[in-house]
């Protein structure tokens, strides 16, 4: 995701989204870094139409986050907060 990620903010093309991540806290370490990692090379190259949400969930795993992650993660890309 990282290197797809760099190669699209090379063409410098308008990037007009929401997007919503989440992992839980009680997920691989990896699974976390990655979240953290891509966030924040993502909100390094400062895409002007970009509303970006990145977040992590205490007290849940891979298992546990769909129903939390799904319903925050809808209402934001909804404009719902």
């Amino acid at each position: 995701m990282l290197r797809v990620e760099d190669k699209f903010h090379q063409m410098k093309m308008p990037f007009k989204a929401r997007g919503f991540l989440a992992a839980g806290s009680q997920e691989a370490t990896g699974m976390r870094l990655d979240l953290l990692s891509f966030t924040a090379q993502v909100n390094s190259h400062q895409y002007e139409s970009l509303e970006m949400k990145s977040i992590i969930l205490n007290d849940e795993n891979h298992n546990t986050i769909f129903p939390s992650g799904f319903s925050q993660g809808l209402r934001f890309v909804m404009g719902l907060r």
